[in-house]
């Protein structure tokens, strides 16, 4: 490595250059605001899907819509009524 900082070697704006360890160069090109507003609405429909599956699964496993809301209530009880 030449010790120069990466963005140093970069021949043009929205690329970087970089030198690995074992002396081959790379150069990349870094993602602009329409690839990245894309990868972020995908993000947050896989993130949807999987709360979305998460609570199926648990309503289903508690098998009634009233163990559900229980789960979810924000009542709490004193530790003394655990045992």
């Amino acid at each position: 490595m030449n010790g120069n900082h990466p963005l140093a070697d970069s021949s043009a704006f929205g690329h970087i250059a970089l030198e690995t360890p074992d002396a081959t160069d790379d150069r990349l090109e870094i993602a602009g605001l329409g690839a990245r507003s894309h990868a972020f609405a995908i993000d947050w429909h896989i993130r949807f899907l999987l709360a979305l599956t998460w609570l199926l699964a648990l309503g289903f496993a508690l098998q009634s819509p009233e163990q559900l809301r229980k789960v979810f209530d924000h009542e709490f009880s004193s530790p003394d009524t655990w045992l």
